[in-house]
């Protein structure tokens, strides 16, 4: 599935125990006139038992379950998200401030369904008004398509412009067994100033 190579991220054995990677500096906002995009290509071992953030977010990336806090001060994000380890639905959330969503469906349904399947997702900012979401799955042993538009959001309120934000990818136990994450390629850009 990976020919380029991949590393593992592997969380611990019970319920709620979670593993990240993320960016140490946190330079990415919506601030106009600076686009910015993010990119990974995955698979998880267990498409129910686990749950997941991908985007960028204020907090930091070992902060416990902080893809399920309300919005509010401090915990702004742009990403994707599975919000429930039995539940399928791959979700999106912006917010800033106390403003926005944390969890809400895609326009174009995205769902993580079957085990070890390669999941690529991708948010562009396009530095004026609107966030795009694309994603692109396949069953493993499959070679990926293009990613297709599954989410315009363009709720200026809701985007996070004073916040510095770090790339995340974090990965929750939703069972009593280690979950695994394989990740081909993780990436971001931004314009610079």
């Amino acid at each position: 599935d990976f020919l380029f190579g991949a590393f593992e991220l592997l969380t611990g054995g019970s319920d709620g125990h979670q593993t990240s990677i993320a960016s140490a500096p946190a330079p990415f906002s919506c601030t106009v006139g600076k686009p910015m995009w993010a990119k990974i290509r995955f698979a998880v071992n267990d498409h129910d038992g686990f749950e997941f953030f991908f985007g960028f977010a204020e907090v930091a990336a070992d902060t416990d379950s902080f893809h399920l806090t309300a919005a509010g001060s401090g915990v702004d994000r742009v990403g994707f998200l599975k919000d429930v380890h039995d539940n399928d639905a791959i979700k999106f959330a912006v917010c800033e401030n106390g403003n926005g969503t944390i969890g809400t469906a895609l326009d174009a349904a995205q769902t993580y369904d079957a085990d070890n399947s390669i999941l690529t997702l991708g948010i562009y900012w396009d530095g004026i008004s609107n966030i795009l979401f694309y994603a692109d799955k396949v069953a493993s042993g499959a070679k990926p398509g293009p990613l297709a538009s599954k989410h315009v959001y363009s709720t200026a309120a809701d985007f996070p412009q004073d916040s510095n934000l770090r790339l995340v990818f974090m990965v929750e136990n939703g069972t009593s067994s280690a979950i695994t994450a394989t990740i081909e390629s993780i990436q971001a850009a931004i314009v610079a100033s």
